[in-house]
């Protein structure tokens, strides 16, 4: 249970956050989502768009199938976001619109000077605090859904018709992030703020078939071999509030060495136990009518788990821990908190 000061601290942090991010999106955005209006600012340097999937079969199967669940297509930044949302990502002209773009490049900022190729030799101690302590990674797991309906892979994407859509155009699925959709799912409700705790990126196919490596290499192998690529999507299980807790040390007291990081990978029990929940809202899913009546079935051929009882608790756990992954999401290492928190580095304004 949060105290009332706890939550003062996530209620100032979030207004201060929110306030600042509103100033981060273009108009792009904000017309779609006339209902959200106060999550969505405009005229910033950041773009903010939208892939335009919905009249694709497989958006309109997986909002059929969501809705079965008993869940609705949600606006990814709604306050409530359980659900099936589109993905909202920083892409201008068909390319990455990243930061450094919007805020360093062709700007003049004499406030601004970047010095590259430095590093720290030494820092004036000034406090005795946890830094390193209470790092922590997201941590998910691919599960491949075959499907009988036609999806991406690496062969569409290597086909004419597509390149010269994104080169003479920028548009086509070479515009986009090859993860267009997203599920977020609440296995059990940890909170009275309704927090989803497994987040699912849905991937516009299986990444088995290269769908996210579009090389020159992959696509010249991809041409010249054979085209009869399964179908399906790969699902991205993501557990969003792990327990588990590591560390970054110093190896020793020269700075040009790497960093120690552990970051102790699921040595919370409860990591794994939410995750197996989240699986089991992915069979759920997979099992509506309107996935059913497209075959879908989870291809859960895991060999390293073979000598355990296929689907049962201890079967997932088997394959969380052996095909599982981080999702270099990783954070936390100075701890926000309030004064007097023996655990926190900065405070609420980064003091």
């Amino acid at each position: 249970m949060l105290s009332v000061l706890s939550y003062s601290l996530l209620l100032i942090t979030y207004v201060t956050m929110y306030t600042y991010g509103l100033k981060n999106c273009d108009d792009n955005i904000r017309k779609k989502y006339d209902y959200v209006i106060g999550f969505y600012g405009h005229c910033g340097e950041v773009t903010i768009t939208e892939p335009d999937v919905k009249d694709t079969q497989l958006y309109k199967l997986l909002k059929t199938s969501t809705k079965q669940m008993g869940m609705d297509v949600v606006d990814c930044n709604n306050p409530d976001p359980i659900g099936l949302c589109i993905r909202q990502t920083n892409i201008k002209d068909g390319r990455r619109h990243s930061n450094s773009q919007a805020f360093l490049r062709n700007v003049d900022r004499p406030n601004l000077h970047i010095v590259t190729g430095a590093y720290v030799e030494k820092i004036r101690r000034v406090a005795d605090l946890p830094v390193g302590e209470n790092i922590q990674d997201h941590f998910g797991l691919n599960l491949d859904i075959l499907l009988d309906i036609p999806t991406m892979s690496l062969y569409n994407l290597s086909q004419e018709n597509e390149l010269l859509e994104y080169f003479f155009n920028r548009k086509g699925n070479y515009a986009n992030v090859g993860t267009n959709l997203n599920l977020f799912l609440e296995t059990e409700r940890q909170n009275k703020f309704n927090w989803p705790d497994i987040q699912v990126f849905i991937n516009d196919g299986l990444l088995r078939n290269g769908i996210l490596d579009a090389s020159k290499d992959s696509i010249m192998k991809t041409q010249e071999g054979n085209s009869a690529i399964q179908d399906g999507i790969t699902l991205t299980v993501i557990l969003l509030h792990p327990s588990s807790r590591g560390n970054i040390k110093l190896r020793n007291k020269k700075p040009n060495l790497n960093p120690a990081i552990d970051l102790k990978l699921l040595s919370s029990k409860d990591d794994v136990k939410h995750l197996i929940k989240g699986i089991r809202k992915i069979q759920d899913f997979v099992n509506t009518p309107a996935l059913k009546a497209v075959n879908a079935r989870i291809d859960a051929s895991f060999e390293n788990c073979l000598s355990v009882d296929k689907d049962t608790d201890e079967y997932w756990s088997c394959v969380i821990r052996n095909y599982g992954s981080p999702y270099i999401h990783s954070g936390g290492s100075c701890r926000m908190g309030m004064n007097g928190d023996p655990n926190s580095v900065v405070d609420a304004w980064l003091r």
